[in-house]
């Protein structure tokens, strides 16, 4: 199993970083981190979840890899970076699953 490391640029020009693995064919996970997290929080469940799933773990924004370009002033600024962020890679139907911040997120 190998997790690739990538970057997409949001309409708000926030820069998000994600992780994605597993074959694109299976049901598509989105793992949404907790408070003072990133992605990398998740890698202990990939193992058991990449046969099942195709998965992409994003760091939320100013966390992990991704950009603070604008401060964040509700909950509502990562859900909308979030639908950006789905919208641009097409996720239609998919699972979310969050924790902490992640949960109020999804």
């Amino acid at each position: 199993m190998e997790e690739q490391r990538k970057s997409i640029e949001l309409p708000n020009g926030e820069t998000y970083s994600y992780q994605q693995l597993g074959d694109p064919k299976k049901p598509i996970l989105v793992m949404l981190h907790g408070t003072f997290m990133s992605s990398v929080c998740f890698t202990h469940f990939f193992d058991h979840l990449y046969k099942k799933f195709h998965i992409i773990a994003p760091d939320l924004r100013g966390c992990g890899e991704s950009s603070y370009e604008a401060p964040i002033k509700k909950i509502e600024d990562f859900v909308f970076d979030l639908a950006h962020f789905a919208h641009i890679l097409g996720l239609k139907k998919f699972r979310l699953v969050g924790h902490s911040l992640g949960a109020a997120v999804a």
